[in-house]
């Protein structure tokens, strides 16, 4: 009883623990990673979809469908509940978007006044900033949109188009 066979123990012992670990990867990978993806690629919104490693962190990253015209809050919140019901919900959004020469150039003009809009709450000022640019950039279709917690822009340019979601800073204590 005193001979046991250690190196048949040990190789069984680690044996063992691969298909566990190697069971719980294919789990994760694969029945919910997989089937959250898929679920987001049936979204009329979107092209396609993917999870990327961005500075050591998993980031969602879609690219919206060409001829998609829907308003970019409505599938954001889309992707949102998606995310939540399959346990992405602090995850990173990034949105691909298709940019020419003309929207890069109306998207630098506009940061100034989103981001001051974010932190200030002055969002009548902004859409006002917005849709100046929009004309003086002569561009097809300009949405500006504000809820709870994000800004959202979209603008089209033929065959171009951008989307940009700000986060609003969250003030602590006022109402």
């Amino acid at each position: 009883m005193n001979e046991y066979r250690w190196p048949v123990i040990a190789v069984a012992a680690i044996v063992v623990l691969a298909l566990f670990f190697g069971f719980n990867y294919y789990r994760q990978h694969y029945l919910y990673q997989e089937r959250f993806l898929e679920k987001l690629q049936e979204m009329e919104a979107i092209q396609s979809a993917a999870i990327k490693e961005e500075n050591g962190a998993a980031v969602l990253e879609i690219i919206p469908a060409e001829d998609y015209r829907g308003s970019l809050k409505e599938m954001m919140d889309e992707i949102g509940a998606i995310a939540a019901a399959y346990g992405h919900a602090d995850q990173a959004v990034k949105l691909v978007d298709r940019r020419n020469q003309v929207l890069d150039s109306f998207a630098a003009a506009a940061s100034p006044a989103l981001y001051e809009g974010a932190r200030r709450n002055n969002y009548r000022s902004v859409a006002a900033t917005i849709y100046e640019l929009a004309e003086t950039y002569r561009l097809e279709e300009v949405s500006f949109v504000v809820d709870s917690r994000h800004l959202y822009l979209q603008a089209r340019d033929g065959d171009y188009y951008l989307y940009q979601v700000i986060p609003l800073e969250k003030q602590e204590g006022k109402i």
